[in-house]
């Protein structure tokens, strides 16, 4: 059998290894060097022109049906002791005096939950879990994309415990959810660092809060439209392009698959983009020269007005 191996960033420094091991079994093995940013991003088109048998993806879980090849998805589960971080997670928590938590964090560490739980069970506090969306849909899980898991549960706690590495998932209640969040406090269990990372969410909404300021003012749009099979969103590029044009504003659709931001800034008889991709694609809007607003702050903006 032939296969393509899809790798994040993160684990590409261990795709020989499992890519031996495969081929142990008697595969063929391919490995795609592109950038993988997640289970959105699976490589069809490069696995057919291949003539690969299945498509072998690290690190996420399923994100959507894929029909055209057979996917099978590898989670990496951590390996990193949760009891020495949770000590002090503990001690900030009842320094603020909270005793009721909700718990949210990456597919790496879904098979630590339960030791969490008890964790802050024994401390005093009393844990909150829930399922997100169908993306997600493991207890306690999110994605950098989908926090939906932490919307079941934000009115019941004081607090919110992220648990895992990287600001990425860490800052993701900031990037894609509304402007009303309960404190984040982010236990990173490799570094072992535990801190409340609001001011760092706050930085974020003030950040799209200018970009929706400045796209009330803006006369024409440019949509982006992801090529990515699991960030396609033509529909919804449409239907905001109606919405613009109701209002007697100019709207052209723009696709790619990953957007260059230096790319982006060419387009200079473009006043404002509105992204129907991935909404993460935002975190890096200072390297725009033109401002950049998710589909739904677009939404947001509409109704206000």
């Amino acid at each position: 059998m032939r296969i393509l191996l899809q790798f994040p960033e993160g684990l590409k420094q261990h795709a020989l290894t499992y890519a031996q091991e495969y081929e142990r079994k008697g595969d063929e093995v391919i490995i795609s060097a592109e950038p993988s940013y997640g289970a959105c991003d699976i490589p069809i088109y490069e696995a057919k022109l291949l003539k690969c048998d299945k498509i072998v993806h690290f690190g996420h879980t399923k994100y959507m049906d894929i029909r055209e090849i057979p996917v099978e998805y590898v989670i990496i589960k951590a390996d990193v002791d949760v009891k020495g971080v949770m000590k002090e997670v503990l001690k900030k928590i009842a320094g603020k005096g909270y005793k009721k938590v909700g718990i949210i964090t990456n597919a790496s560490h879904l098979h630590q939950v339960s030791d969490i739980k008890e964790i802050l069970r024994e401390g005093g506090v009393e844990p909150f879990t829930a399922k997100g969306s169908i993306r997600c849909d493991n207890e306690a899980q999110i994605l950098g994309c989908d926090v939906s898991a932490l919307n079941k549960i934000r009115g019941k706690v004081e607090c919110i415990l992220y648990f895992g590495a990287g600001y990425f998932h860490a800052l993701a209640p900031g990037a894609v959810e509304d402007y009303t969040l309960p404190p984040v406090l982010w236990a990173d269990p490799y570094s072992k660092e535990v801190k409340w990372i609001d001011e760092e969410l706050r930085r974020i909404q003030k950040k799209r809060k200018i970009a929706l300021a400045k796209a009330y003012e803006a006369k024409t749009f440019g949509i982006l439209v992801s090529t990515k099979i699991g960030q396609y969103g033509l529909e919804s590029a449409h239907e905001i392009k109606r919405a613009i044009e109701k209002e007697g504003r100019k709207a052209v659709l723009i696709c790619g698959g990953t957007f260059d931001f230096t790319s982006l800034n060419n387009f200079t008889d473009v006043q404002c983009f509105i992204n129907t991709a991935c909404p993460r694609l935002i975190d890096d809007q200072s390297k725009l020269r033109i401002p950049i607003i998710n589909a739904s702050d677009f939404w947001t903006m509409i109704r206000a007005n």
